[in-house]
This record gives structure tokens, sequence and C-alpha cells, in this order.
């Protein structure tokens, strides 16, 4: 697992991979355009230009996709390398890619976007024709009318996409983002806590909890033969919730030992589901789960025995 200087590495290698990656998509999707508009323009008065144009832009496509995909591979081997170094950006990934498989934002941008170029300019040329004198021309007018409107109709769609897309990056990187995790008490490595906490940019509103089974607190005991009774949380921000949370702010509970809740638990995770407002829009419910086996061979064991 890398360390916190190689995360920070990391991280900024990421964001580097991923502004490149947004600069390389406006380019693409602002350079079709101009070249499927200079091609409805030309096609007319000058269809060998027409010609050099769509092939132009059917081979800026294909090296669109595999210059997207080659980058696309880097960030996933740094997308992995983070996650693993820190479980809270995991579930934050989690959190804010609500689609996911065939429809995620990455396979439209890197793959479906250039195909649909391709076959765009595939479908442009079919207008143009060769004569018998070896004089480039076009089609029948109306075929061609036809196909300059579907052109300035995906042009148009292209844009409006990648407008969308660009919202949802820019609304995320504005919007609270709330996570519930178990960690290491860092003055008292024996004690585990449960973090509530906001890692988005925006305020958190009218946070309230729902709970899969009653939970722990107190759970002390830092050997099998030395675990106390423990109680049942009855009130606190899991209980009752949290009215508001701003950006990089949390709530942080003493839960217990790893001893203690083992017995407490009993082997059965705790699974908390959150939901919360930004501004009056509900954002997606989180789910998080409360448990301690992870733990085994940790601090939370070794700790006490150089306290």
């Amino acid at each position: 697992m890398p360390d916190n200087d190689q995360i920070t590495h990391v991280w900024s290698y990421y964001k580097h991979a991923d502004d490149l990656q947004h600069r390389r998509h406006q380019l693409f999707v602002t350079l079709e355009a101009a070249l499927i508009a200079g091609f409805v323009t030309s096609g007319s008065t000058r269809p060998t230009l027409a010609l050099i144009m769509a092939l132009a832009g059917m081979a800026y496509a294909i090296f669109w996709a595999v210059l997207a995909a080659t980058v696309q591979r880097g960030m996933d081997y740094l997308n992995r390398e983070l996650k693993a170094g820190d479980p809270t950006y995991d579930q934050y990934l989690r959190d804010v890619r609500p689609i996911r498989g065939l429809l995620s934002g990455r396979l439209v941008l890197n793959l479906y976007l250039p195909i649909i170029a391709f076959m765009v300019w595939i479908v442009l040329v079919i207008g143009i024709r060769q004569s018998p004198g070896g004089i480039l021309m076009l089609s029948n007018a109306n075929f061609w009318t036809a196909i300059a409107a579907l052109a300035a109709s995906l042009s148009a769609l292209f844009a409006a996409l990648y407008t969308w897309l660009t919202f949802r990056l820019v609304r995320g990187q504005s919007e609270p983002n709330v996570v519930i995790y178990v960690r290491h008490d860092e003055s008292r490595r024996s004690i585990l806590q449960i973090v509530i906490e906001n890692i988005g940019h925006g305020l958190a509103t009218d946070l309230h909890f729902t709970r899969s089974r009653k939970i722990p607190r107190e759970a002390w005991g830092l050997s099998e033969e030395d675990t106390k009774p423990s109680q049942w949380m009855q009130g606190g921000p899991l209980i009752d919730g949290i009215p508001s949370l701003g950006p990089g702010d949390s709530r942080k509970l003493s839960w217990g030992q790893y001893y203690g809740l083992k017995k407490a638990l009993g082997g059965e995770p705790v699974i908390v589901t959150c939901e919360y407002k930004n501004g009056k829009r509900r954002m997606p419910a989180v789910t998080a789960t409360l448990e301690i086996d992870s733990f085994t061979g940790t601090d939370a064991l070794e700790s006490h025995a150089n306290e």
C-alpha cells in the first residue's frame, strides 16, 4: 500500500493526466465540428477539398480513439494506486459515479464519440462520387441536402453531449460528498473510531442515517479475556442525524477496541445508509459497512503492547 508521500505524488500525476485528457476532449470535439462545417460549406463547390477534409476527419477520429485509450490506461493505473492507498477516495468514486458499464463517461468520451465521428464521415463520403471524366462531384442534390442536415445535427449533438459531461464534472467538484468509515484514532492507536466526513466542496445538510442493526458503543477490550460488556448507541450523529456538515468537516466517534468490538458485533457488520441534501436537491444515498475484521493484525491489536 502506498504511503502518504506516494499518494500525494500519484494524485498530482492523476490530476495532470485528467487535465490533459479533458483538454484533448475539447480539441477533438472542436476540430471535428470545424471539419464537418468545412465539409458542408465546400462540398457543393469544391468536392475534392471536401473529400480531403473527410479523410482527415476519419484519420483524426482513429488517432483520437487510440490516444485516449493510451492515456486512460495510465489513469486507470493511477486510480488503482489511489484507491489502494486511500479507502476514503475509493468510497468517493463509488458515490460520484452512478453511471457505470456501457454508459460510463469514459466510454462515451474515449470510444463512442470517435466511433460516431468516424461513421458520420463515412456517410458524408457517400455523398461524393467520381464522374466518368475523373472529376469528383456531388451526387444528387436531395441526398446531399439530407446529409448536410444530418451532419449539422450530429455536430450540435457532439457539442451538447460534451457540454453535459463537462457540466456534470464541474457540478461534481462543487457538491458535498459524505463518507462513513472506521479508522484508528491517531492519538490512541488501539481505539477505533467511526468517522462521518464531508470530503466534497459543498455544504451537506439534513443528514439522516439508517442502520441494519443496533450499533455497539464503548466496546473495550485489548484481548479476548479483557473484554468488557458494551452498550448500544442511543444518541449521537448516527442516531439523531446532523443538521449540516461543511466541506472538510467531520464527526468522530470513539467506537471501542478490537476485541471488545469483535465480541459486540458477533461477526456481523453494521450497514449504515446516509441520506443528505445539497441545498434543496437530495444527493444519492451513501452506504457504508462498519466492521472490524479488516483490522486484524493491525495497530488496533499491536499498539497496546507498546503503551
